[in-house]
């Protein structure tokens, strides 16, 4: 894919929409390798959709997946996020995106594109959306193109960034370490994807006190060795 993007002359940064699913970020072995796939693309493109059970866990997601996306050592970029509106009030919509925009920048994603443009009310009889009517209310627009909430919360969102220069800001670099078990990413003897998804609900609470605690925080990764400096390794 990469390469016929270049053979037909673009030049523009390439991704490859996989979503950054794969086993380094997740703990599932999808047959993807966020690490191996970095060697090829100009960007890692997380895609975070995840339903939770608490809401401090849901405003924080974005931020995890992007500084756990981060293990290939490419830009991140929020490439899908979003949520249905038949499932929110658009006061509830309006602060879920808020939520998701600003802690995945201090997350490190640099860049973010919500799914999606608009919603699809015309398209109620064709395939996919007759059998998929979650789909049809994704977008930060009405099928008139009226703004919904989103789309005012972007657009807050963008005067933010112009307002900080973002494109000369820098992060910090972090005195308080959470350590990512190699467990999450290595298929080892005796252990099952179970465990792998037990990491990463250990990690992810983790991340959640850390946060809460107001540390800022950088991963560090065991299957990439302990480096020293930190003040603090947590290690969940």
């Amino acid at each position: 894919m990469v390469q016929a993007v270049r053979a037909g002359g673009g030049t523009q940064p390439v991704s490859l929409g996989d979503g950054a699913w794969g086993i380094e970020v997740t703990g599932r072995d999808n047959g993807f390798s966020v690490r191996e796939l970095a060697a090829l693309v100009d960007f890692v493109g997380p895609h975070v959709y995840k339903s939770e059970t608490d809401v401090v866990r849901q405003h924080l997601k974005s931020a995890l997946i992007c500084e756990l996306a981060a293990v290939g050592g490419r830009p991140i970029v929020l490439e899908e996020f979003g949520l249905f509106s038949d499932f929110a009030s658009g006061e509830n919509s309006g602060h879920y995106y808020r939520q998701q925009l600003h802690l995945s920048l201090l997350g490190g994603s640099t860049g973010w594109i919500a799914w999606n443009n608009t919603d699809y009310d015309p398209l109620i009889g064709q395939d996919p959306y007759r059998h998929h009517p979650f789909e049809m209310h994704f977008g930060i627009t009405t099928s008139d193109g009226t703004a919904k909430t989103p789309l005012l919360e972007l657009q807050a969102f963008g005067r933010v960034l112009d307002a900080i220069d973002v494109t000369a800001c820098a992060r910090l670099p972090a005195q308080t370490a959470l350590v990512v078990s190699s467990y999450l990413e290595t298929g080892y003897p005796l252990a099952d994807e179970q465990d792998r998804t037990l990491v990463f609900g250990a990690l992810e609470q983790a991340h959640v006190a850390a946060r809460e605690a107001a540390l800022p925080l950088g991963f560090v990764r065991e299957s990439d060795g302990i480096t020293a400096g930190h003040k603090l390794y947590l290690v969940p």
